[in-house]
């Protein structure tokens, strides 16, 4: 006997939620990467970007790390279809928010990297956006609960 109330989820709904978590699993690497870098590893950066991550400052750091570990859990909790997965990507989008508007605009980075340097931290932004929203519309449509 077929549920009434059971929705059919389409199959881009599982893709892009596998997605969202790959994504959001790099994102981890990528903080990994920077907080665990030794000082030998930074001498293979040019001097000004050895300036600016040894003064990376702590509150920085923790933004990052909320941005990217609440990425992950929202991500797991879009596959499981539970509706926390908003919150969880509107928290991180907010953080990305914030470190992004440090990391492009406190510490000047486009006095000190090409233009072409914006591209990635706006994709970062987007994809944080459209995640949120397509958890909200999935919430709408009845894909999680």
């Amino acid at each position: 006997m077929i549920d009434e109330n059971e929705v059919k989820i389409p199959i881009w709904f599982w893709i892009i939620a596998i997605f969202a978590l790959i994504w959001n699993l790099m994102g981890i690497g990528s903080f990994i990467g920077l907080m665990s870098a030794s000082k030998d590893s930074l001498l293979a950066y040019p001097d000004v970007e050895q300036e600016l991550f040894r003064g990376y400052p702590t509150w920085v750091e923790v933004v990052y790390a909320v941005a990217t570990l609440s990425g992950v859990l929202a991500s797991i909790a879009l596959l499981l279809r539970q509706r926390w997965a908003k919150l969880l990507f509107g928290l991180s989008l907010v953080a990305i928010i914030i470190q992004m508007i440090y990391n492009l605009i406190a510490i000047t980075s486009l006095e000190i990297f090409s233009p072409e340097a914006v591209i990635l931290p706006v994709f970062i932004v987007a994809a944080a956006i459209f995640y949120f929203y397509f958890s909200y519309w999935s919430i709408k449509k009845g894909w999680i609960h």
